[in-house]
């Protein structure tokens, strides 16, 4: 394996370089120091793979059943504009951001939203 190939096998798993440091409880500028030296031996790459391999990326807080009972409660009260006009402590780029999924961590502001909602 090529320094270039684990490079892209690790943005494919964890999105950037910090994401798959943070997940394997690496530093960061250690690793990019590591994958910009022309002379990365194959022994190293081969480690760091096996790193990638074996790292699980870090999973989604929100699961889909709470994303979907979000947005029929905001449906059934119509819609974010509606929301987030007699809710202002709700913004209405954050709340679209939520229930479009692009949102995938559980935030404070995503708990407040579950929270305001009662959603477990």
């Amino acid at each position: 394996m090529e320094k270039e190939e684990l490079k892209q096998k690790i943005r494919d798993k964890f999105g950037t370089l910090s994401n798959f440091a943070r997940c394997a409880g690496m530093d960061r500028y250690e690793l990019q120091k590591q994958l910009v030296r022309p002379d990365l031996a194959a022994k190293e790459i081969t480690r760091l793979h096996g790193i990638c391999r074996s790292t699980k990326a870090k999973e989604s807080d929100i699961r889909v059943e709470q994303l979907e009972t979000l947005k029929v409660k905001i449906s059934g009260i119509g819609g974010v504009d509606v929301f987030c006009s007699e809710h202002p402590s709700f913004s209405r780029a954050s709340v679209f951001q939520i229930i479009s999924g692009r949102r995938k961590v559980m935030s404070k502001g995503v708990r407040k939203l579950f929270d305001h909602f009662q959603i477990e």
